[in-house]
């Protein structure tokens, strides 16, 4: 009978550190507690990890479904102190089952793609539907501002829906730069545009930038001269790192026409003395799209 825990039992995984390294004891514990097995959910848990302190660490964990086709209403994630994002991804290609592997480094995005946003409650009879057999990764952030290392072991909980329930299925709205800039006592800015391949109905969107962001757009138009702006935040402000404005169109979706263009733009001020590039900051839109059979994902790369 199906298990709808997915408990994967876990080497500890820690990074190497210099010096004579630290004494476990030493070792912050900062992991999320277990919940007992639930039916209403399909709990995901990444192995532990130890994070340095003064340091920031992204980790992808790669696992496959091996039960049966699902219906996901939301994804609730549980991370402990220090924490940045838990999020439920795909990858463009196939890993080794139980894989993790650092992902902090820019270039291991462009094989990423949103898969469940945490959070967003999906309307009744709407669902992201999980199939046997599919891979996805759940990519854990952190950014260890302390000064002892922590131990950290992130939990995924995806709410089920009955699937006979569903009428639309869900897909994922997501444009990505990983060319973020910002040098030391300086501001900087990233504009991007992505054309519309097909006919997209928007169902949620929102933005993500981090604590040195000051404004964040997103645009739309037929042509770059007819852009009118769908999701505007000015000020952005440092408490919307981790819960960012949304923009919710569940009755009534937004029709975003084939051809037609969307441009992303992201503003932050850095006082620090530090020059800060992608991860430290971050320049994203995200939202859910109805009934699209297939994801929407635009990346800036080099």
């Amino acid at each position: 009978m199906f298990r709808r825990v997915l408990l994967v039992f876990i080497l500890s995984f820690s990074v190497v550190m210099c010096g004579d390294g630290a004494k476990d004891a030493e070792v912050l514990d900062y992991r999320v507690s277990l919940p007992e097995s639930d039916s209403a959910y399909l709990d995901l848990i990444p192995p532990e990890v130890v994070i340095p302190a003064h340091t920031e660490k992204m980790y992808c964990y790669y696992v496959t479904h091996q039960g049966e086709d699902l219906a996901v209403s939301t994804l609730e994630a549980k991370q402990g102190p220090f924490g940045h994002h838990l999020a439920l991804l795909k990858a463009t290609q196939v890993q080794e089952d139980g894989l993790l592997a650092d992902c902090t480094d820019e270039s291991a995005m462009g094989d990423l793609r949103t898969f469940v946003l945490p959070g967003i409650e999906l309307p009744e009879s709407n669902a992201i539907k999980i199939t046997a057999g599919e891979q996805f990764v759940l990519q854990f952030h952190y950014v260890n501002a302390g000064r002892q290392d922590i131990r950290v072991r992130d939990l995924a909980r995806l709410k089920l829906v009955d699937i006979s329930t569903v009428d639309t299925w869900v897909n994922t709205f997501t444009t990505n730069s990983a060319l973020v800039s910002v040098p030391a006592q300086s501001s900087g800015e990233v504009e991007f545009d992505c054309v519309l391949s097909e006919g997209l109905s928007l169902l949620v969107v929102g933005g993500h930038m981090h604590e040195l962001g000051t404004r964040f757009d997103l645009a739309y138009g037929q042509s770059a001269e007819s852009l009118t702006s769908i999701y505007n935040v000015d000020p952005w402000i440092s408490q919307f790192r981790d819960s960012p404005p949304v923009t919710a169109m569940l009755s009534e979706p937004m029709f975003l026409e084939a051809g037609s263009l969307v441009r992303t733009s992201c503003a932050w001020t850095n006082a620090t003395e530090n020059d800060v590039v992608f991860p430290a900051e971050m320049c994203s839109a995200f939202g859910y799209l109805s009934g699209a059979s297939n994801p929407f994902h635009c990346e800036e790369t080099k």
